[in-house]
This record gives C-alpha cells, structure tokens and sequence, in this order.
C-alpha cells in the first residue's frame, strides 16, 4: 500500500513540540513507500515560514532523509481539486485530496473530512 502524507504529519516530524510530532516519527519509522504532493510541500513551506523559519531549508533534505517521493500535479488533479473546493474544501485540502484520488493512494493525515469524498485515510494516532 502507497501513502500520501499530508501536512500536518510532515510538520508534525519536523517541529519536536508539535502535538503529532510522536504520532509522526511512529509513522515515518513504520511504514514505507511514502509520497506527498508539491502542493503539501508548498503548504509545508508557508507554514514552516512562518512557524519555524530556521527549518524552511531543511524541508527538501528531511523529505530526501525520509525517502518521501514528491508527486507532480497535473491538469486532472487540478480540475478535480477545483470540484473539492466548490464542496466546501480548503484550497491546500482540495489539492492533497485529488492527488491521493488521481494516484491511488491513502491519505495520511488527522483530518477527516478526506473520507467523505470516498478516500481511505489513515491517522497516525490510531497505530
């Protein structure tokens, strides 16, 4: 099985006194064939900017260390997220959600909201 990570289980690794950061090295150190979406890795950026902006040029290297692949977006997964959106979805959440669905993957993330489009979601505090 492939996963897709989300945003908050990258920062979550990232930041030691983030509420996830357990939750997330538990993952990372427990599961393999790990992906994530440009789209989170910019989500990744503006909030580590902001957050933690000593660690913004470390993103790439701990993606690399962790052996997560970085998927590109293309035409279908953006018109598809334009669709999420028009459901209620969040821009960053709309995007991460039609690349799991355009690449078959389960979404690794705490929130919720990815199974009410039919996707399989998987959170790290339930391992």
């Amino acid at each position: 099985m492939a996963y897709l990570v989300d945003a908050d289980i990258l920062y979550g690794y990232v930041d030691p006194a983030d509420w996830l950061h357990e939750y997330a090295v538990k993952f990372f150190d427990n599961f393999k064939d790990i992906k994530t979406s440009v789209i989170v890795v910019l989500e990744l950026a503006v909030v580590i900017k902001r957050e933690l902006p000593n660690k913004l040029f470390e993103i790439l290297k701990t993606l690399d260390k962790l052996n997560v692949e970085i998927l590109p977006v293309n035409d279908e997964i953006t018109r598809v997220a334009f669709d999420f959106m028009q459901r209620g979805f969040g821009i960053f959440d709309s995007f991460h959600a039609s690349t799991a669905k355009y690449y078959g993957l389960t979404i690794v993330s705490t929130d919720h909201k990815y199974r009410s489009i039919g996707l399989s979601v998987l959170d790290p505090r339930n391992l």
